[in-house]
């Protein structure tokens, strides 16, 4: 399960000035490849582009060049591996705007944050306690702590739905998913969800679940989540609300 891009701000992009923006978040096609003497962007490299900063990341399975911006995030462009540095700054460049006005609404809606930066508190189950842990220490909490509420909701709802096809369950530090179900069945969960009110937590555990008899985001698999869990749409929406945040988060 991606998490959810409530107050994100997506655009693919293009070098190729002859195109132009088209409708909806001015989606533009990318087709441009580096020769082996103009690329030198590195992952997670950072622009500075007349005081705006931007991270450069590199994905093996971009086909396109895509630009975000998100709360607590700020703004990323994803470019395929063949993207060369020319490339990357004329795109920048040519998107300089929009970047500029998608950031001033994402720090606007970061003033509706919950403060999970604050230091010396451990946020569970959508409450602050304080805490003098720091660190790898305190991210080592967190993820024993995600570990048991996890576990308790897939055997508790499991069990309840007959949803039995799941071999393992991990904890992991995932950059833009909340969780996953595997082919071999292991079930994957951010340990970001230890900090959320329980039934968002409930919540994902149970879309997770749902895909154990249907692997995909068809009509019938948001039927089945409605009908195993009647009512989500408040914890879907605290997670459009509150997920950047969440994904942000740092120990």
């Amino acid at each position: 399960m991606k998490g959810l891009r409530g107050w994100m701000y997506e655009r693919v992009v293009s070098h190729h000035r002859k195109r132009g923006p088209v409708a909806q978040w001015g989606h533009q096609a990318f087709t441009g490849a580096a020769t082996p003497t103009d690329r030198g962007v590195v992952a997670g490299a950072r622009r500075r582009l007349r005081g705006v900063d931007v991270e450069i990341r590199r994905s093996a399975r971009a086909r396109r060049a895509t630009l975000r911006v998100a709360p607590f995030s700020g703004a990323e462009l994803v470019i395929p591996e063949r993207t060369s540095e020319r490339e990357v700054q004329a795109i920048l460049e040519r998107n300089r705007g929009w970047i500029e006005r998608r950031l001033a609404r994402a720090r606007s809606a970061e003033g509706a944050g919950l403060g999970l930066q604050r230091q010396g508190v451990i946020w569970l189950d959508g409450l602050a306690h304080p805490t003098d842990l720091r660190g790898d220490a305190l991210e080592r909490r967190y993820r024993r702590e995600a570990r048991a509420r996890v576990v308790r909701s897939v055997e508790h709802h499991g069990h309840r739905l007959s949803l039995h096809g799941w071999r393992r369950i991990a904890v992991r530090d995932q950059r833009t998913r909340w969780g996953s179900c595997s082919t071999s069945g292991t079930l994957s969960f951010n340990w970001r969800l230890a900090m959320a009110p329980p039934p968002v937590l409930d919540y994902v555990v149970v879309h997770e679940l749902c895909h154990l008899r249907r692997p995909d985001h068809s009509p019938a698999f948001w039927e089945l989540v409605e009908r195993a869990l009647p009512g989500n749409g408040e914890p879907r929406a605290w997670l459009r609300r509150h997920g950047h945040e969440l994904l942000a988060y740092r120990a």
